[in-house]
Parts: C-alpha cells; sequence; structure tokens
C-alpha cells in the first residue's frame, strides 16, 4: 500500500469487509514498531440516555485500502480486539501496549 499522512486518515470512516461502518479514526498510535489506527465507535443511548463511544485498534496490516473511506481486509468480529484498561487512569489501550498512553504506567 502506499504511503498515507496521519492527517488524511484522522476523521475518516472504517469499514469492513461486508460494508458494515465501524466508526471513525480518531488517531494514528505506533507501538512495538507496528502502525495502528485508534477507531472511535458510538452506539445510540436509549431514550434519555446519552451514547456509548468505545474504542478499538486496527494494526496497519489489516487496512485495504485508503479513499473515501478505510476499508480493512477483515470482518467486524475480528476487527475489535480488548483493549487493555490502565488500572491507574481508566484508558483504554491497544492489546499490544505495556505502557498506559495516558499516564505512562505498566499495564498488567
Amino acid at each position: 500500500m502506499e504511503k498515507v499522512r496521519t492527517s488524511r486518515l484522522i476523521g475518516k470512516t472504517v469499514s469492513d469487509t461486508s460494508g458494515k461502518v465501524l466508526g471513525t479514526v480518531e488517531d494514528v498510535e505506533l507501538s512495538g514498531g507496528s502502525v495502528y489506527l485508534v477507531v472511535r465507535t458510538a452506539s445510540q443511548g436509549s431514550q434519555g440516555s446519552p451514547a456509548r463511544t468505545s474504542q478499538f485498534w486496527v494494526s496497519w496490516d489489516q487496512v485495504a485500502s485508503v479513499q473515501d473511506i478505510i476499508l480493512l481486509k477483515i470482518k467486524h468480529e475480528m476487527a475489535a480486539p480488548q483493549a487493555k484498561i490502565c488500572a491507574a487512569c481508566g484508558y483504554q489501550n491497544p492489546t499490544v501496549a505495556q505502557f498506559c498512553r495516558k499516564c505512562g504506567r505498566a499495564l498488567v
């Protein structure tokens, strides 16, 4: 895949191979020599309750193409690995992270 600037990725919609919209790219992170897209998802809240948001990470090798949207090579079930939650600050870190991206503490 060609080189892509970070500024071109932020805010783009992410879709899986079935065409399901998974979320929007919030950030790009480098961890352990690999590049990850941080994708923010939002689900509708019930009446009177706010929408819930969460994050998941997609490694760059799972990206099929970057055009008007970012198309993944995988289906949604594989796209959303569990995050490592920092016990100190509650930040959701990628599963490969050894230290919290927010506070720097070691993750268990």
